[in-house]
């Protein structure tokens, strides 16, 4: 059974990795003694269903599982490509960052590789691979004061000592304007 054979190295609960699981589940479609002294031999509990019997044995739960690990080693070279052509994108990030003394930000990073390079480049995988380097731009923006206080004014008493309680009605009337 070349599929596992191929299953990588797993991480047991303690001491060495265990090369294979301790258990496989499988549909019916496996339901046959030849698969069941493969996998025996092995050294896994085989825990396939049995042709013949009504559907709710559990399986469903974990056949996702198998299935979506099955789609994840499928998809391990695409994987693979993707990480190489983020590394060689950071690396170009890099030195549009460093040309411009570290000032430029994602958009302005994303129209210099776009104008070099000729290749479309999305302003959001810029931004993701910038800041899974830890490259950021210059922000020049600064908040604006509308209220400037001044200081040589006296401020206002605080005629009701920081007591908002009131014992009766219409005692205590208090106003803001900020």
């Amino acid at each position: 059974m070349p599929l596992l054979d191929a299953i990588p190295r797993i991480c047991g609960l303690r001491g060495r990795p265990r090369h294979r699981p301790r258990r496989l589940f499988a549909d019916r479609s496996y339901d046959y003694d030849k698969y069941r002294r493969l996998v025996r031999t092995r050294g896994i509990t085989p825990k396939i269903a049995r042709r013949g019997t009504p559907h709710g044995s559990g399986l469903g739960k974990t056949r996702w599982v198998v299935e979506r690990t099955f789609a994840w080693r499928r998809t391990a070279r695409d994987r693979a490509a993707r990480q190489a052509a983020d590394a060689q994108l950071a690396a170009r990030i890099r030195a549009v960052h460093q040309k411009s003394d570290g000032t430029y930000g994602v958009p302005r990073i994303t129209a210099e590789l776009r104008e070099t390079s000729g290749e479309a480049v999305n302003h959001k995988r810029v931004a993701r691979i910038m800041r899974e380097s830890g490259i950021e731009g210059v922000r020049l923006r600064h908040r604006h004061r509308t209220t400037v206080p001044d200081p040589a004014a006296a401020k206002a008493p605080d005629l009701i000592g920081r007591d908002f309680t009131a014992k009766a009605l219409n005692t205590k009337h208090v106003g803001d304007i900020t």
